[in-house]
């Protein structure tokens, strides 16, 4: 049984996507670092929960270093008992600091989220098998903090069952949370679920306030499935601010949940959320909480979730507790279950003001403006297997329910500057040659991948259209594929093809930018969306000058006709996730 998916790169505006590195662990256990045009740049073969490429203010200067997990536990439960030893590589992959046989146990037991701290010490998200008093007799997998000098000792510690009446359950909340801890005591996830911690760091809020609750040693933390996201007080341990575990909402309000989009507005029904933490200094939204909202299952008692489907980016200001901005797929112009993880996933705010989103379920990585344009894409290509999808968990543990599948997961992506790693940045407009090894490819053409879906070869009538003259242009397919039109006949985009170049009539090369179909921007009044769209109908009458490009001694079959962006158009920023060229796998 053979599956299409998107593979790769599939959107790409260098105008407007922030660039830099990205680093992800694949479902493979492979940790890779990618530019934007998805080529590797580096790889390790350790897996990463998360990785995370060590900023080198904090590691001595040293550039290119990756926090990763190095050994397994051997524990056949998976998820967050499996991890080993956590550590530190270099560029070449040598280990520089690796920690674990020395943890409480034998074994470091990391899991979801670490830290290396301004102090040198790494704070680390651990699990502690042990019994809580609270949740009756059984050993479960009680999560917490470790704060971790680099000679080895734990210098501080919290654990997440000391504090459970700080976290807001309602009677009703707390039986179900033990019915749930007794039910299954060795669940590989654990009980709460407790998927991030980071430091606050320097903020306005402890600025304008040195006594408050956002000291910027101060960990928040997030707790998956009891949708509640809590800032520790670093220096007495204790909870001192708190979002959840419950929210006002009218009976019925969770149907409209996903599709609500006034900002700002006060903070609804958080539920499985992922990576809340506070934007640092310099970026745009700093001091204001960032976190992804999964919207999939999760409370005690459960949350209601509504008919349709779909995940959410929030930014909330904490002392308001109002969301203040939101990525839904409804910004793209795109029904709201077409972005939905139910479980993983992270954003991280750029410092032009775009999102980086990790949409983890389905191992897609995304850039996103602040109005919502989706400016880069990508599909991870790495496939593993796990239950249930989970790459983390590899023996089945429950009969009759658990099963080995295929996914393409990943946790969380990280985008890292270039200056970080010890290689030369790439050339902003790409080099064609050097990506492909074409002899006689200017220096500056850019790659546009092509994509193959089965609806393609199913069109007619206009689908099938060819522009008059020597002009390139493209037409959406009605059944969400693409066709590429070129010299008055239509040319089909085949699996895998070898990525072309699109010449700018000025001299040189320029990447090809897709806009979306006369999306009207928040502002802008609908006579300006006329005159774009006329534009882009008159786009393909001015190319008639456009160059058609291969790639080397690729073969004819698997060369691809492409479009000129309509000059006019650039202030747009590029989005047509109705049309993602690409790899098919």
């Amino acid at each position: 049984m053979a599956f299409v998916r998107h593979s790769g790169v599939t959107v790409l505006d260098r105008e407007t996507a922030y660039p830099s590195y990205i680093l992800f662990t694949g479902a493979d256990g492979i940790t890779r670092l990618i530019d934007l045009d998805g080529d590797v740049v580096r790889q390790w073969e350790y897996a990463g929960v998360p990785p995370r490429l060590i900023d080198p203010a904090l590691n001595g200067g040293r550039l290119g270093d990756v926090g990763v997990q190095l050994s397994d536990s051997g524990d056949p439960r998976g998820g967050i008992y499996a991890n080993g030893t956590v550590g530190q590589v270099d560029w070449a992959g040598e280990p520089v600091w690796e920690w674990g046989r020395e943890a409480p146990g034998g074994a470091a037991r990391q899991n979801h989220d670490w830290e290396l701290l301004p102090n040198g010490n790494r704070l680390l998200l651990v699990t502690v098998p042990r019994v809580v008093a609270d949740l009756g007799d059984a050993t479960v997998g009680d999560q917490g903090l470790y704060e971790v000098a680099p000679d080895g000792r734990i210098v501080w510690q919290w654990l997440a069952g000391d504090h459970l009446d700080e976290l807001g359950f309602s009677e009703e909340g707390w039986r179900a949370l033990r019915r749930t801890a007794e039910r299954d005591p060795g669940d590989p996830w654990g009980y709460l679920e407790m998927n991030s911690a980071k430091s606050l760091g320097p903020n306005r809020w402890h600025d304008h306030e040195p006594d408050g609750v956002f000291h910027p040693d101060n960990i928040l933390v997030g707790f998956r499935k009891a949708n509640i996201v809590a800032l520790i007080d670093k220096r007495s341990g204790g909870v001192v601010w708190r979002l959840g575990p419950y929210f006002d909402e009218d009976d019925g309000a969770q149907h409209q949940r996903i599709n609500v989009h006034k900002v700002p507005r006060p903070l609804d029904q958080i539920s499985g959320q992922h990576n809340p933490h506070m934007i640092p200094v310099g970026l745009p939204g700093a001091g204001d909480i960032l976190l992804f909202d999964n919207q999939g299952g999760a409370g005690y008692p459960p949350a209601a979730l509504g008919i349709y489907a779909g995940s959410r980016v929030l930014e909330i200001d904490p002392s308001s507790r109002e969301i203040v901005w939101q990525y839904t797929a409804e910004d793209s112009g795109l029904p709201p279950w077409t972005f939905f993880s139910s479980f993983v996933s992270n954003a991280q705010r750029l410092p032009n003001g775009n999102t980086l989103i990790t949409e983890g379920m389905q191992g897609r990585l995304f850039q996103v403006t602040p109005d919502g344009d989706v400016v880069w894409e990508y599909h991870s290509p790495y496939l593993g297997y796990g239950v249930a999808g989970e790459p983390e968990v590899r023996e089945t543990r429950v009969p009759g329910v658990d099963r080995l599948t295929r996914t393409a997961l990943v946790y969380r992506a990280q985008a890292v500057p270039f200056e970080w790693v010890p290689v030369e940045a790439p050339d902003p407009q790409g080099s064609c040659d050097q990506q492909h090894g074409g002899p006689g490819i200017p220096r500056g053409a850019r790659p546009i991948p092509a994509r193959v879906t089965r609806g393609v070869a199913q069109g007619t009538g206009d689908d099938r259209r060819a522009v008059r003259g020597t002009g390139m242009d493209t037409r959406r397919h009605r059944r969400g594929g693409r066709r590429l039109v070129a010299a008055g006949r239509v040319r089909e985009v085949p699996a895998r093809a070898v990525p072309q170049c699109a010449a700018d009539p000025a001299g040189g090369l320029r990447s090809v930018v897709r806009r979306s179909p006369g999306r009207r921007h928040r502002g802008e009044p609908a006579s300006r969306v006329r005159r774009l769209r006329s534009r882009r109908r008159g786009g393909a009458r001015r190319g008639a000058d456009h160059r058609e490009h291969t790639a080397g001694k690729a073969p004819a079959a698997t060369r691809s006709a492409v479009a000129h962006a309509d000059p006019h158009d650039r202030h747009r920023p590029a989005r047509d996730p109705l049309v993602r060229p690409g790899g098919v796998e």
